[in-house]
């Protein structure tokens, strides 16, 4: 009998304009596999999620289902086919329960067989469906009695979840899911999908996360410049000979040799504090010194590094900047006393997405200069040295930073923090939602900066990220520091362990 698999795309073509987005790309997925995808953006890994979707129609190729030819055309055909898609950007309706949020489209009438829009919802039959997808597909328990957006971003997401399981969905379509995620959270999904692997579903797992994919897939698709370069078992590939497929090279070592920091403190914390978020956060930050801080979400990290930019407050202890402390706290003192903070979310606090690149790169030196000494020759030629020293793709300094990739717009987000030339920058998820080339030239460019005498304070949920780079790693657990860790005799495992640990500081 002849094997068919479950989705199967053939010589599937699509352009946009002059764009070749996809160049007959094969693609097939058996039940009960996951198909991991990868590839730089704009290698057309989102073209095929939205072909899939129903969100695109294919200019060429043939999509079979079952073995059978179908047509997609739209979102409603694409669920109606065993299709669901989850995206990076949660599509939930925030005012709504869980509950209604499950069961949307496909709400539960007393009368049995009615419209949702004029018949009583029966409400016990629908909180019953909802805890048994909940309890019996992905083996959780959430309150189920308040609005979404009350949840947290994990539970959101095992929310999204849910719906696609309980619309029948036997394709499932993950894009980034654990971009957000904490460890625990994210091991938590990993049980999930191995659930759906077990139940004979299929997923197609899109992520920027070698590791992740080669942990929780059973095959690698990996894709660039629109053409899928190579598809294999992950029991036969490594990290490297991804990244050397993906990029069409060898990338080298994937983090840049650290300098080591002088003994000149540059900025201390003495029993930083506020009430109810932390407290007693005591630690000294040398110039040159790239210093990573951990722990689940919530544990107090953000706060405290908001605190010292001036962004957050605190009502106890001492921010000291080369010995003295910077009393009445505030973004502008901490800006001008050589403090900055590239935040974590670009797109609504990082980045003014209507502006040009040359303005997002500039804007925070032209903030602190003299009117009257700047040109707009010279803004224009610093912009292009960054650009061209980053690798920023462009097509001119002019262009809209929001046209940019995630990659490129982080990029431009650091290289306006750079040109300042601070003493201490704090990085938030310096390398959230970036390709890995992009990850590269940013870890390139700290080290660079770190070696030149600024001080990093990276705040990060990427253990291996923080190892990596950092030369110390402090790991906070509510709202105290748990350990002060060497980066170079430590390891995931050790800062996951004090990430849970209620035990006093590990120096």
């Amino acid at each position: 009998m002849e094997h068919k698999p479950l989705l199967q795309m053939r010589g599937i073509d699509k352009h946009f304009g002059a764009t070749h987005a996809l160049k007959g790309i094969d693609l097939t997925l058996d039940r009960g596999e996951v198909l991991g995808l990868i590839g730089e953006n704009g290698a057309g890994k989102s073209t095929i999620i939205k072909i899939l979707s129903g969100a695109y129609d294919m200019d060429a190729g043939e999509i079979r289902i079952n073995g059978e030819p179908v047509a997609i055309g739209n979102p409603r055909a694409s669920q109606s086919l065993g299709i669901s898609t989850i995206y990076q950007e949660l599509t939930l309706f925030p005012d709504l329960t869980a509950i209604d949020n499950i069961l949307a489209g496909r709400e539960i009438c007393k009368e049995g067989t009615g419209n949702a829009l004029i018949s009583p919802l029966d409400r016990k039959r629908m909180r019953r469906e909802a805890q048994e997808i909940l309890a019996d597909e992905l083996g959780i328990d959430l309150d189920l009695n308040v609005p979404v957006r009350q949840l947290t971003l994990a539970e959101k997401q095992l929310v999204e979840i849910a719906r696609s399981l309980h619309s029948r969905a036997r394709i499932i379509i993950m894009d980034e899911p654990t971009e957000a995620l904490e460890s625990q959270e994210r091991e938590k999904l990993f049980e999930i999908i191995d659930r759906m692997r077990r139940s004979g579903r299929a997923v197609i797992y899109v992520s920027h996360l070698l590791d992740e994919l080669i942990r929780v897939t059973d095959r690698v698709m990996v894709m660039r410049d629109g053409a899928n370069v190579a598809t294999q078992p992950v029991a036969e590939v490594s990290v490297e000979t991804i990244i050397s497929k993906m990029i069409g090279r060898d990338l080298g070592e994937k983090y840049a040799i650290k300098a080591p920091p002088t003994d000149i403190v540059v900025l201390e914390t003495n029993n930083l504090g506020l009430k109810g978020r932390f407290e007693d956060v005591n630690f000294k930050l040398r110039k040159g010194e790239i210093l990573g801080i951990a722990g689940l979400d919530g544990a107090g990290k953000q706060d405290v590094v908001r605190a010292i930019y001036g962004a957050a407050p605190f009502d106890s202890g001492q921010v000291r900047l080369d010995g003295t402390s910077l009393e009445e706290h505030s973004i502008d003192k901490a800006k001008a006393a050589g403090v900055g903070l590239m935040p974590g979310d670009r797109k609504t606090e990082g980045l003014f997405l209507d502006k040009s690149l040359e303005w997002n790169i500039t804007i925070a030196e032209t903030a602190k200069t003299q009117k009257s000494r700047l040109r707009l020759g010279d803004l224009k030629a610093s912009a292009q040295d960054y650009v061209d020293s980053m690798s920023i793709r462009t097509r001119g300094v002019e262009q809209s930073v929001g046209d940019l990739s995630g990659g490129n717009q982080q990029k431009a987000m650091l290289a306006r923090w750079l040109q300042t030339r601070p003493k201490v920058l704090v990085l938030e998820e310096p390398t959230r939602g970036v390709d890995i080339k992009s990850k590269a030239e940013i870890y390139r460019q700290i080290v660079s900066a770190a070696a030149d005498g600024t001080a990093f304070i990276i705040v990060s949920a990427d253990s291996p990220e923080l190892l990596g780079l950092c030369h110390r790693i402090l790991v906070m657990h509510s709202g105290r520091v748990a350990a002060d860790l060497d980066a170079d005799t430590t390891d995931a495992e050790t800062i996951a362990y004090y990430s849970v640990q209620t035990t006093g500081a590990h120096q």
